[in-house]
């Protein structure tokens, strides 16, 4: 049976610890508490977008050292600055605001006569730290997240770490041990006539001690046949947002759909409650549901259907829109008239702020792609978006030019370093170039040369306040320079937001219609540059399989001369031609002045370079080595139906550390990517099941059990003492790491570590930011506890393994 505490008195008390003053009990408003005064501190960090955020909270919490303040308590910022600990009040909406939360500390300290189990739900923090560990927080202000915590007699301390200007908190008792919690469900419309069978997610948290086995979600209503769903295990004291099925004949005349949701086990109802489902007839905008192969989770897109008005194309267009920070893919896709040859689909980006397009953000956007390209014409697929999404229509854009005949980036800033202020690692280091070199993939600019062939129309409001007109204006300077089809258009006293025109313009859907993207065999000219083949390795007919020196940039230029073929190449060991855009193979193929003859029987022509001597091979690239399928670095660990598994095996402190670190990941993915993260302890890992799976372990060597199945022949090793890296070893008690490896018996599946040694090296992952974009992580990287002082100053070692993921054929980088 579930174990929860009974809801006891609790005494909620903010604790000004002096010497002289009392603590005083807080208001309790009905069942629940608020926090109605908290102790703040203002910025001593620096977060953002960094790989190694600076702080000496988090330093102090990590090694075990922290002490709750008093008032007037001093903290030393990481620029030498004094700030001080002070006393705040909420203001009528419960809000504890002022300059001091943005970037700074708000604690809240309760005192509870008996242990309890409640649900914090706070919003405008970027995390907490409740009961020993870091948890997920709400920075948008969306107030979705519904926290269980354990609460134990006596004094306990809430500490927020909030960005945006100011937090809220209250505490409530949980309505029932396992419930729905339906602030932000993933529902599908229902298209009129159209037999349906579609997937839903709801959230499920789980506020007991146990980890709930079994659960199943009944989905019904009038009319609709009964469909129950597995939905997996559900972690102690978490949230998981699960998938059901939905599904019958037709979608009946009706403008509304009532379904009734069960949540059961083993015959036993937890919580009952009720979602609705629109119906739409099939010319009305609408969305659609599908799970995704990232991480098993239950996405949507909407589309705006064609004019229905107007003549069946022969061959119909598709139009893809990427939505600004805060926008839904349902809103985006709503200020698109019906455009007379094809539809406009609208991505989601996993979340309205998600990944700025990149990251997981992008693989969204190819799910889609992929569910809904079969609309169109290949040659007839254009892109485009506003502000974020005008990013990500430039990031989507030269990342993968072979999709599109044009794209429009309106009010679009260019990069993360130009408009975000993301660490660049200027005058870098030898590990610092390391880093750098894993935001390759996000450098917008250096692919701007695949837009080749490629219209691009540029719109921005010239008086927008928000991106500045100069992102556009230095995209302009810069593509005119070499691209003869780009079209500027700068909207006279507009800003960011001048109306639905400032996505929906005229003259850009006209400028796409006059292009097409060619057949791939009529393609003579490919000019195609990569920083990860991982990311993006094909244009047309040829495929950049590997790279000489991990994430640098790659690029080929190929041109097609009657029977030959000649390429030149820039840091690129192997490369495939696609049978695709040949018929037979040319009869010669010179790369780099290295005339090379392909078999004309052959069924596949790759060119490798061995020693820095091209020569033709005909068998397929090994799937034991990197490569398109799988690459690497680090955050590449996160897809493919991605698992955490956490240790079991340490000392409970090790073991409490594990489980609540993945716990908190999975949160936090969820919050930023509407994930749906497995999260499960190395006992009930079974490595010969589903191996094309990645997993995230949790611990090390000596914690985690699923170590020796997935880790035993990996070169870097982990235990309580020490870290080994090929044949080096560092031994300290205060290391952290992050590495991934390719899953043995797969070749798509990786297997990502989350390690250190020593509680103290475990916790020092506990704030890095491996979920936000613009923040990237090579292969490698080994760090230790100055890292939360001195940034990538505290990183010990970096890099990437080789083509056969050995650190002898990769480029590792020490700190000595």
């Amino acid at each position: 049976m579930p174990q929860r505490l009974l809801h006891p008195l609790v005494v909620v008390v903010l604790v000004f610890a002096t010497a002289t003053t009392p603590a005083a009990p807080a208001a309790a408003p009905g069942d629940g508490w608020e926090m109605r005064s908290a102790l703040v501190l203002p910025r001593v960090g620096r977060f953002g977008r960094t790989p190694f955020p600076r702080d000496p909270i988090v330093a102090a919490l990590a090694a075990g050292t922290f002490e709750p303040p008093r008032i007037g308590t001093d903290v030393v910022g990481i620029d030498g600055k004094t700030e001080t600990w002070d006393v705040a009040e909420a203001d009528g909406g419960g809000w504890i605001s002022g300059p001091a939360m943005r970037g700074g500390y708000a604690l809240w300290t309760i005192e509870a006569v008996a242990p309890a189990i409640m649900i914090l739900e706070a919003s405008g923090h970027s995390a907490v730290h409740v009961g020993g560990t870091w948890r997920a927080g709400d920075p948008y202000q969306n107030n979705w997240v519904r926290l269980p915590v354990a609460i134990d007699a006596g004094r306990n301390h809430l500490l927020f770490h909030v960005s945006r200007g100011r937090v809220r908190a209250q505490l409530l008792p949980p309505p029932a041990d396992v419930f729905f919690s339906l602030r932000e469900p993933t529902l599908p419309d229902l298209v009129r006539g159209e037999a349906w069978a579609s997937r839903g997610g709801v959230l499920v948290v789980n506020a007991t001690t146990q980890r709930q086995e079994d659960l199943v979600v009944r989905a019904a209503g009038d009319g609709v046949p009964v469909h129950e769903t597995p939905v997996g295990a559900i972690e102690p004291m978490t949230f998981r947002k699960v998938p059901f099925w939905l599904g019958g004949a037709a979608a009946p005349d009706v403008t509304r759909v009532p379904i009734g949701l069960s949540l059961l086990q083993s015959g036993r109802v937890f919580d009952e409650a009720a979602v609705t489902l629109r119906v739409r007839t099939p010319t009305e905008r609408h969305r659609r549901t599908f799970l995704s192969g990232i991480d098993g989770s239950v996405q949507y897109y909407a589309v705006t259907p064609r004019d229905p008005a107007a003549p069946v194309p022969d061959r119909p267009a598709v139009y893809y829109t990427l939505h600004g920070a805060s926008v839904e893919a349902s809103r985006q896709a709503a200020v698109y008239r019906p455009k007379p040859d094809g539809p406009v689909i609208a991505p989601t980006n996993r979340r309205p702020f998600g990944f700025d397009w990149e990251d997981w953000g992008r693989l969204d956007a190819l799910e889609v792609m992929e569910r809904t390209i079969d609309q169109a014409d290949p040659s007839r697929v254009y892109l485009t978006g506003h502000s974020m999404g005008g990013h990500g229509t430039w990031h989507i854009g030269v990342t993968f030019p072979g999709r599109f005949a044009a794209i429009g980036p309106s009010a679009g800033w260019r990069s993360f370093w130009s408009y975000t202020g993301a660490e660049r690692f200027e005058d870098a280091s030898p590990i610092e170039t390391l880093l750098r070199r894993a935001t390759n993939p996000s450098d917008t600019v250096q692919l701007t040369r695949n837009l080749l062939g490629r219209g691009v129309y540029i719109l921005h409001g010239d008086k927008d306040d928000n991106v500045p007109v100069d992102q556009a204006r230095f995209m302009h300077e810069h593509l005119k320079a070499f691209h003869p089809d780009v079209t500027y258009h700068e909207q006279p006293d507009a800003g960011h937001w001048w109306g639905d025109r400032c996505c929906d313009w005229p003259p850009m859907f006209e400028f796409f219609a006059a292009r097409e993207r060619p057949p791939v065999d009529e393609v003579d000219h490919i000019e195609f540059r990569t920083a990860n083949p991982g990311v993006s390795a094909s244009c047309d007919w040829i495929t950049i399989e590997q790279q000489r020196e991990m994430l640098a940039f790659s690029s080929v230029v190929a041109d097609r001369h009657d029977e030959e073929v000649v390429i030149t190449t820039e840091n690129v060991a192997s490369l495939r031609l696609d049978p695709a855009g040949f018929d037979p193979w040319p009869r010669r193929v010179t790369i780099d002045g290295v005339a090379l003859t392909p078999s004309a029987g052959a069924a596949i022509v790759r060119l490798v370079a061995t020693d820095g001597t091209w020569s033709v091979v005909s068998d397929p690239l090994p799937a034991e080595e990197k490569g398109p399928h799988r690459s690497g670095p680090f955050k590449d660990a996160f897809r493919h139906r991605v698992q955490f598994v956490y240790g079991t095996r340490g000392t409970a402190e090790e073991n409490r550390w594990a489980s609540s670190r993945a716990r908190a990941d999975a949160e936090i993915f969820w919050y930023r990517g509407n994930g749906a993260i497995e999260v499960l302890p190395d006992t009930q890992f079974d490595a010969g099941r589903e191996r094309d799976r990645s997993v995230v372990l949790y611990g090390n060597r000596s914690t985690n059990d699923a170590w020796a199945t997935l880790l035993g022949d990996s070169p870097v090793q982990v235990d309580r003492d020490a870290v080994v890296i090929g044949e080096k070893r560092r031994a300290a008690a205060d290391l952290g790491c992050l590495f991934l490896r390719p899953r043995p018996g797969s070749s798509v599946a990786s297997v990502g570590v989350v390690s250190g040694t020593g509680v103290e090296g475990l916790r020092l992952t506990e704030r890095l930011p491996y979920f936000v974009s613009g923040v990237a992580y090579p292969d490698l990287v080994l760090f230790g506890s100055s890292a939360l002082e001195t940034g990538a100053d505290g990183v010990v070692a970096a890099g990437f393994f080789g083509h056969d993921w050995s650190v002898e054929a990769g480029e590792i980088r020490w700190h000595d």
